[in-house]
Order: C-alpha cells, then sequence, then structure tokens
C-alpha cells in the first residue's frame, strides 16, 4: 500500500492506511482496503472504504474522498464513475441483498457537470447534506505570489499575524505538545457546533507511525511574555501524505484568534 501511495498525484488524508487505522481504533468500523487494477493487472486506484452496522439489517460503506488515483495523469469523471461501479458491484456480492447495503461516496475529483452526468448513469443519487470544501494550493509558488492570489480578507488577516509578535515554530516533542493542544481543542468544541473531529480521533491519528510517505507535524503559536515565558495561543495539525500536506485542523485560545494566530 505504501509503494503505491507514494505514486499518487493528490493523496487525501482520509484516504490513508494510518487514517483507516485510526478509524478501527476510535469507532465500531471495519476498513477495507482495495486495490484496483487495469485489464493487465497494474494497479491505477487505491479505495479505502469504511463499513459499519447501522440498524440491525442495514451495513453502511462509506467510500470518502476516495479511490485515490495512482500515476502523473488527473482522474476524469468517467474515469471515477467506473470505478465506483466496480466498489459497489463487489459489496454487492458481499452482501446479502443490495438492499442490506448502502455505497456513500464523497467525490475525490472536482464537481462539474460531466461528473454529475456519469454519475447518474451509474445510478448514484446526490444527497442535499453540503459537504466541506476543499481547495489545492501549489506552495511551489514565490510567497509574493501566493499573497497576491489571496482573497483580501485572507491577505490582510495573515498580514495582522505577521504584526502580532508571535512566535511560530514546528513541534519537536509532538506527544507532550498534543497534550496542550488538546486541551485548547476540547475547550473549543464545547462552545462550537457543527461537524467537528473527535478529539479521540485525533489521538489516534498522532499516535500513528511516521512513514516515508506519512508524516503528522504540529505547529504552533506562542506569544512571548516580557519574562521570557512563553504561551501556547494556537496550533495546526499538518499531515504529509507523498508531495502534499493536509491541513487537518486548527485551534486557537481568544488570544490568539485576536491575532489571527491560525494565519
Amino acid at each position: 500500500w505504501e509503494q503505491l501511495w507514494i505514486t499518487a498525484r493528490h493523496p487525501n488524508v482520509i484516504q490513508s492506511w494510518q487514517y483507516g487505522s485510526a478509524i478501527e481504533l476510535t469507532r465500531d468500523s471495519t476498513v477495507s482496503r482495495l486495490a484496483i487494477c487495469d485489464h493487465s493487472e497494474q494497479p491505477i486506484a487505491l479505495a479505502q472504504v469504511v463499513s459499519s452496522q447501522r440498524f440491525r439489517f442495514l451495513r453502511l460503506h462509506l467510500l470518502n474522498q476516495g479511490p485515490t488515483w495512482l500515476g502523473p495523469s488527473c482522474m476524469t469523471p468517467f474515469q471515477y464513475a467506473c470505478m465506483i461501479a466496480v466498489i459497489r458491484n463487489g459489496i454487492s456480492r458481499n452482501s446479502f441483498s443490495r438492499r442490506l447495503g448502502i455505497l456513500v461516496c464523497s467525490p475525490s475529483v472536482e464537481q462539474s457537470t460531466a461528473l454529475e452526468n456519469v454519475l447518474k448513469r451509474i445510478r448514484l443519487k446526490g444527497t442535499k447534506r453540503e459537504s466541506w470544501a476543499s481547495s489545492r494550493i501549489d506552495l511551489n509558488q514565490e510567497s509574493t505570489q501566493l499573497m497576491a492570489n489571496m482573497d483580501g480578507k485572507w491577505r490582510n488577516g495573515l498580514r495582522k499575524a505577521q504584526k502580532s509578535g508571535l512566535l511560530a515554530t514546528a513541534s519537536h516533542d509532538r506527544d507532550g505538545d498534543w497534550a496542550a493542544v488538546r486541551e485548547i481543542y476540547v475547550s473549543m468544541i464545547a462552545t462550537k457546533r457543527g461537524d467537528l473531529v473527535d478529539p479521540t480521533l485525533l489521538d489516534a491519528i498522532i499516535q500513528q507511525p511516521s512513514t516515508e510517505s506519512w508524516e503528522v507535524q504540529l505547529m504552533l503559536a506562542h506569544k512571548l511574555q516580557a519574562t521570557g515565558e512563553k504561551d501556547l495561543v494556537a496550533a495546526v495539525m499538518v499531515v504529509k501524505s507523498g508531495e502534499s500536506a493536509t491541513y487537518l485542523m486548527g485551534v486557537s485560545t481568544d488570544q490568539g484568534r485576536r491575532g489571527n494566530a491560525t494565519s
């Protein structure tokens, strides 16, 4: 899996082996990992399906941000639909009846009319639930170009953060720093609503061993005091996967929010 994963063009952390392992540790779910091959039996994609029992006779199969397309080219809507059909047929063969298993997909390709049309052809129905939006940023650009391409509100927020006197560093004590970050996160989610990541899942993710193609990093922001002490005011969790880095979650104290620390 790791040897194939590192060849993916845009791997998503949710489809990584380590994320699936964290799910199994914290949820009453099973994870199936599939390799999808072409006619010459060469792997062209990886898929991680999370299955859980819902009610007595219904099993839910979740394919979130997958399959992961391997190789240098981008996956087309038609290729995505073909792979979904293959995965769905495999699930149906392992169920007593098609009605006993439901496959829920979160596409890993850009939304388009072409995608909607091919999904209708394989009888997949869309939902009205608002999904999380994702964006990719090419960090090979010069910092001035990145700033110029930002939305004005975000650009102003970043400049405010740069002038706030905060010290931004990468964690060198992941386990120790996570305890402090987790405390801020738990207090933050107690006052917020919405789909926030379960702290126990984050615990399991940060304990996953690093590999050549997967590593969790904590980026910290401290406010320096006149005494020389440092107060943790914000942090972000980033997962490096292949050549991509995924912003998984961010936290900040009231002081950190005033200084736009997560920027």
